[in-house]
């Protein structure tokens, strides 16, 4: 009789993108078993545009930079791929490339925007060609409005552990990423 270890399935993916000093930003990428254990991590070196790309880009750099440029490279990265990926920055949103996996911006209900501490999110919301969610207390806005896709969110999230946090975990990747900074 053989025993197969079967790899746990990953449940959750963390998206964040940290806005340092100026136009610099770092992305991070943790994926998640449905009891919050880590499966991966991948992080982004610090990306500052020069003055030409913020000048050319203009209004549209955040959801360049953060969308295609630093979440495309870390979604590329990232095994196994998760159920649901859930972002902190609404650009992510706007910029990424829609595949199979759900994307999501999450944030308290109490709250109209995310961003990091002590920053004042400089952003827009997404347009309103995606769909918002309530669960719990939080608020998803997802990727593009598709009822398959919001079931299919639904489902994911109530996998989720009862007691876990569901913003927790950018927590960890905003200590990580320090953590990455300070050994560079």
């Amino acid at each position: 009789m053989s025993h197969a270890s079967k790899e746990p399935q990953a449940l959750l993916g963390y998206l964040a993108v940290e806005r340092l000093e100026g136009w610099a930003y770092q992305g991070g990428y943790l994926i998640l078993d449905r009891y919050g254990h880590p499966l991966s991590f991948h992080c982004t070196e610090v990306v500052e545009p020069n003055r030409v790309q913020v000048i050319l880009y203009g209004a549209t750099l955040e959801r360049f930079l953060l969308g295609r440029h630093l979440a495309g490279a870390l979604l590329a990265k990232g095994r196994p791929v998760p159920q649901l990926v859930l972002v902190n920055h609404p650009a992510v949103l706007q910029g990424a490339k829609h595949g199979e996996v759900p994307l999501a911006w999450i944030r308290p209900e109490d709250r109209e925007f995310l961003s990091g501490p002590g920053q004042e999110p400089s952003f827009a919301p997404p347009e309103t060609s995606s769909q918002v969610v309530k669960f719990r207390q939080w608020v998803l806005q997802l990727d593009k409005s598709d009822p398959q896709r919001l079931q299919q969110v639904q489902q994911v999230l109530e996998a989720a552990e009862e007691s876990w946090d569901l913003m927790e975990p950018f927590s960890r990747i905003a200590q990580a990423l320090e953590e990455a900074r300070r050994a560079a």
